[in-house]
């Protein structure tokens, strides 16, 4: 009975409330009008303001695919990483009207726009755009200027990549757009979203009457009111309310003589009302209170056996609708968590198996250890980094610390700063070598405090493995240094003849302006055909590369290169022979060009490291009903045997005498033709006994296909 009268008291107390507010605003109607006009458009606003916000929102998680595209990019090369991800989140998300990717260039470089907006396909320059300049200068992602595009407005968003690049999005507002159009106040009243200043966005200003109103009070002000804002349509009130999370403000006008307007009759109607109201309220409390008060009875007995872990009783099912669905719900979380006490700690034991399986399977080395510096955990990896034993130590080591696991003194100094607390976090990168003294590699290390309930419990020591990333630096920079080592030479070259024919100019007869300008157009050619090799092997690797294929007899091949070192074989002190073994039953389908360069690149290499007084041969025949064997024999150095399965890979050069001019591309260029061509080639050499190139063609040759990227 006391929970019934609670119950009446309470429902008859709240419900009669808004009926006594209502009886006071009756008093004082006319004041009340402008203070609920002055309410229903801070509301409306504050509502719209909250609306923008989480639309906001919204926007935020459309594009968080950026942090996806920045762990992309900070991997390596990443372009068809990249447009699969623009492409998945263009094709996720109705509301990204454009997707595009800007390079450092200011220029798009992959594009997904809904063609019902953006009917052009072409991919934009962007570099002038204010918001791109301004994303790139301060490194921050940003919002633009609303722009309106086949009638529906879009917000720009640009967030800054690695690399340099830029994610640029159109987010579609034509959802919030159609809100504020739907929604009016009043007969006449209409909500707009502007700009700081007041301003109508772009595609928000239908019907937009231009007033001249003023903030009342401070412009910082996020939420406030005018009451008579003059306007080229008469008199308005007015309300604003922020969006700080665009700089947008929503912004409501009204007629103020409908604003504020109130009937005759109004206040006699409303207290009929107001009284009536107020009857159907006791009544209706009197009704729920006695209906709700014993289900209500039965679920506290329920919860009172539930606070003593008494899960085994459930609550008989008394009540009507929403109180019917509580009492099921209470039984159900009661077998819930019957059945969970019970397996509680085989759940326990379960998640602390999962977690210590996955620790274990980091590639990267992790160690924990205590304020006392003992060793709490290492994973597997971390135990074969710094033990060398390829096993997890768990929880319970007693014997091992930071001084005996920690062999590096710059890593143990480290973890000791943390220990100390002197730091909370310390990074280097170290070079570890195992207890033999063998190096193990490169390895980027990050020690750092651990919290729990903002209490100091330990520190934890990453190991990563950063050895192929050096690896690739060091290549790179090789390659860059070979680059303008080799092209500075033919440069310098150039520079000093063409210094000295001006300086002599007038002074030079025919025969010596010929050697000079001899001298530089052989290192102008040695220039090309660096940087031609350069080239070629990006064309191949890349499958851009095409096959020229015609019907070629090889005994042209052998006249053709024979004619070509005609005049050298006559001025050189080397012998260079041509011979034609045993002619192919037929012509050998390939791209002549390309043939012809492996050939002269061959014969190029035996004469440049073949002495004076040595032996070139050049020697073309069948190998078997379906092949043709070219191969290039010199009496030269030879090569090592440790150095044979390097002298067709890129960038790859002997040591010593055997070292020439140019970074180790002509090789390479050779086996790619070789095997676009569908054959092989390969090398046999001794040290001190010459070499032999040679290489084998299939004279029907391969379908022509486009070539695989290397």
């Amino acid at each position: 009975m006391k929970l019934f009268a609670r119950f009446f008291l309470i429902l008859t107390a709240f419900s009669l409330l808004p009926v006594l507010i209502g009886g006071v605003w009756l008093v004082k109607s006319q004041s009340a009008a402008r203070e609920n006009a002055r309410q229903l458009h801070l509301e409306v606003t504050q509502l719209f303001a909250d609306i923008v916000e989480s639309y906001a929102g919204e926007m935020n998680l459309a594009v968080g695919f950026a942090q996806e595209l920045e762990r992309v990019g900070l991997i390596g090369n990443s372009s068809a990483t990249e447009y699969k991800i623009l492409q998945r989140e263009a094709a996720s998300h109705p509301s990204l009207g454009l997707v595009s990717l800007i390079g450092p260039d200011g220029r798009e470089t992959v594009r997904f726009a809904d063609p019902q907006n953006y009917p052009s396909s072409s991919y934009a320059d962007r570099s002038a755009d204010p918001l791109i300049v301004r994303v790139r200068s301060t490194g921050l992602a940003d919002w633009g200027q609303v722009i309106v595009r086949e009638g529906t407005p879009f917000m720009p968003i640009a967030h800054p990549l690695p690399k340099e690049k830029i994610l640029y999005v159109e987010y579609s507002l034509a959802a919030l757009h159609h809100r504020f159009l739907a929604q009016s106040i009043g007969k006449n009243g209409r909500l707009f979203l502007t700009d700081k200043t007041g301003q109508p966005l772009p595609g928000f200003d239908d019907k937009f009457p231009n007033p001249r109103w003023r903030f009342d009070g401070p412009a910082s002000d996020s939420l406030g009111w005018v009451e008579n804002a003059a306007t080229s349509q008469g008199s308005m009130v007015s309300a604003w309310a922020s969006c700080p999370s665009l700089g947008l403000k929503v912004l409501s006008l009204q007629p103020r003589a409908e604003a504020l307007a109130v009937s005759s009759h109004f206040i006699l109607h409303a207290a009929i009302f107001l009284s009536t109201l107020a009857l159907l309220v006791i009544l209706c409390a009197w009704w729920m209170g006695s209906r709700m008060a014993q289900p209500l009875q039965t679920l506290i007995a329920g919860a009172q056996r539930a606070s003593q872990n008494r899960f085994d009783q459930a609550v008989p099912e008394i009540g009507w609708g929403e109180l019917s669905v509580l009492n099921q719900s209470f039984n159900v979380m009661m077998k819930t968590l019957h059945a969970y006490q019970e397996m509680q700690v085989d759940r326990l034991l379960e998640e602390k198996a999962k977690v210590e399986s996955l620790v274990h399977t980091i590639p990267d080395g992790i160690v924990l250890a205590g304020f006392d510096g003992k060793i709490i955990y290492m994973n597997a990896k971390a135990n074969a980094l710094l033990i060398g034993e390829d096993k997890t130590t768990a929880t319970g080591s007693k014997t091992r610390t930071i001084h005996d696991t920690f062999r590096e003194k710059a890593l143990r100094e480290a973890a000791l700063s943390l220990l100390q607390k002197k730091k909370t976090t310390a990074s280097l990168e170290i070079e570890l070598s195992n207890a033999q003294g063998q190096t193990l590699g490169s390895f980027s290390c990050r020690a750092v405090t651990v919290l729990h309930n903002n209490r100091e419990i330990g520190i934890v020591v990453t190991l990563r493995d950063i050895t192929a990333e050096r690896d690739l630096n060091r290549l790179r920079d090789d390659f860059y240094h070979g680059v303008v080592h080799d092209l500075r030479g033919p440069l310098t070259n150039i520079d000093g003849f063409i210094h000295i024919m001006q300086s002599r100019w007038g002074k030079l007869d025919a025969a010596q302006a010929a050697t000079y300008m001899g001298y530089v157009r052989r290192s102008a050619e040695h220039m090309r055909q660096l940087v031609a090799d350069i080239l070629d092997t990006a064309k191949i690797e890349s499958g851009t590369m095409r096959l020229n294929r015609e019907a070629v007899p090889v005994e042209e091949f052998l006249e053709r290169t024979k004619a070509l070192y005609a005049l050298q074989t006559e001025t050189s002190n080397m012998t260079l022979t041509f011979e034609m073994g045993e002619a192919p039953s037929k012509p050998l389908s390939c791209d002549r060009k390309l043939v012809e360069r492996v050939l002269m690149n061959l014969v190029g290499n035996a004469l440049k490291f073949t002495p004076t007084g040595g032996k070139v041969c050049l020697r073309i025949a069948a190998a078997g009903p379906d092949a043709a064997e070219f191969s290039v024999q010199d009496t030269g150095a030879g090569i090592p045997k440790d150095k044979l399965e390097f002298v067709f890979e890129k960038f790859k050069q002997l040591d010593g005498e055997m070292r020439s001019a140019g970074y180790g591309l002509g090789l390479a260029i050779c086996k790619k033709i070789v095997e676009l061509h569908g054959g092989r080639i390969w090398v046999e050499s001794d040290l001190g006994q010459g070499s032999r190139f040679a290489f084998r063609l299939p004279l029907a040759g391969p379908p022509a296909a486009a070539p695989q990227k290397a």
